[in-house]
């Protein structure tokens, strides 16, 4: 079994405020796909629920499937959406 890595998690918007930082650092399994970053949040980020419907997800600042492995190093943005008028 590979050791974990290290990924730099970017929230912005509400997840930031409840996580009170826009930015998470976390150790994740090797190979793991971004959208399993999720788990690795803050409890009061996630709240106990998957995330939300229209999430979208940046890989090293380029939009990724949520089944996109991840490397060592990566920079993973979590981007909710966005209502207004």
């Amino acid at each position: 079994m590979r050791d974990p890595i290290a990924v730099r998690i970017l929230l912005f918007a509400s997840l930031a405020e409840r996580a009170g930082a826009r930015v998470v650092e976390a150790r994740v399994p090797h190979g793991m796909p971004v959208g399993g970053v999720w788990g690795h949040l803050p409890d009061p980020v996630t709240e106990g629920c998957p995330p939300p419907d229209g999430v979208r997800w940046a890989v090293n600042g380029q939009w990724a499937a949520p089944g996109v492995a991840l490397a060592d190093g990566d920079e993973v943005a979590v981007l909710t959406p966005v209502s207004g008028g």
